[in-house]
This record gives C-alpha cells, structure tokens and sequence, in this order.
C-alpha cells in the first residue's frame, strides 16, 4: 500500500510590523516595527485595528503637528488664546497651510 505524503509548502515570512498587536493599543499609536521602520496603528472599516506602515511625509505632518501644537499650547497657557481648542484649530490651520497634504494624514486626533 502507498501512503501518499502530502507536501506542505508553507512560506515562511517574517512579520515586518511590531511583536505586539495593534489591538492592545490605542488610535495613531506609533512604533518601530521589526524591519526597523515605523508603523501606526489604523483601523479597518470593519473596526478591526492592524499596523499600517508610516511613509515620510505623513510622519513629518505628524511630528509638525506635534511641534505646532506644543508651542500654542504655551501660548494658550500664557492667555493668547481663549480655550484649548483654539489652539488646537490654529494648530491644525497652521500645519495645513504649511504642507496641504496633510489633510490626508492628519484627523482630528487630539
């Protein structure tokens, strides 16, 4: 009798995105993944949560926003501004008109 092996040809790829799951952390988390590059957390339509990998241009819209809004948040705690939001919509102004690109990227995430 011939017993018939079946051949398994599983490719063996390695993860490129972060050990740990996307789910365990929040929206726009970011980290480096295993392949040494940047990954953020998104969301499917369906609302499961995965790692999409960072390109230049949205981590540079990211890291203005970031530098724009450190800086009008002292302004607002100096009184130029009326509330935390104001800063926040000059901060999101500021960084659109800088590069308009980053509509794409940037939600309203604080």
């Amino acid at each position: 009798m011939n017993s018939k092996k079946k051949s398994q040809n599983k490719k063996t790829t390695k993860r490129k995105a972060p050990k740990t799951p996307a789910k365990e952390f929040n929206m726009n988390t970011i980290k480096k993944g295993l392949d040494k590059n940047n990954y953020i957390v998104a969301k499917k339509t369906n609302g499961v949560k995965y790692w999409k990998k960072l390109n230049k241009v949205e981590k540079n819209c990211r890291s203005n926003f970031d530098k724009k809004f450190k800086i009008n948040k002292d302004e607002y705690k100096k009184g130029k501004y009326v509330s935390i939001k104001q800063a926040l919509a000059i901060t999101y102004n500021q960084v659109y008109k800088k590069n308009s690109k980053c509509k794409k990227y940037l939600d309203k995430r604080k």
